[in-house]
């Protein structure tokens, strides 16, 4: 018998994840907006959780990378789309908006992709400066096994 090396779960999921966000942006827009700005930056702390073996601090750090790019630089990018999008579309503006939700969401993963590559560059640098012995702990539990 061969054994599976493919699950279908995982597809599934992001079907089932895309099709529920489809649905509540019909339903419910503005906190569908909310929950598209912040997909990238999701999929990226997903992805970047699976290397450290101290992922707390990782979430940590992409959680506060997002927020200071969400609220440092996405305003001035909104401000600069609304400046110069909305003049060029006329008073039908309303592409403007739309090309200013992906910005927000691009800029908001950039954040958490540059705070948390941080941690992971942190976590790589002093996971390396620091080699175990083996021969020292051997060394060491010899020592307590004859001083019982």
């Amino acid at each position: 018998m061969i054994p599976r090396t493919f699950s279908l779960a995982r597809p599934l999921f992001a079907i089932t994840a895309f099709c529920l966000l489809c649905g509540m942006a019909v339903n419910f827009p503005i906190p569908a907006l909310f929950v598209a700005i912040f997909t990238p930056t999701f999929i990226l702390w997903l992805l970047m959780r699976r290397y450290p073996c101290r992922p707390i601090e990782l979430s940590i750090m992409t959680v506060i990378g997002a927020a200071i790019r969400m609220f440092s630089v996405a305003p001035h990018a909104v401000g600069l789309v609304s400046r110069t999008v909305r003049p060029a579309l006329g008073p039908h503006g309303l592409l403007s908006e739309w090309i200013a939700i992906p910005l927000c969401a691009i800029v908001t993963a950039l954040g958490a992709l540059l705070f948390g590559g941080a941690a992971l560059l942190n976590y790589r640098y002093w996971s390396q400066a620091t080699p175990t012995d083996d021969r020292l702990d051997q060394q060491r539990e010899i020592n307590r096994l004859l001083r019982h």
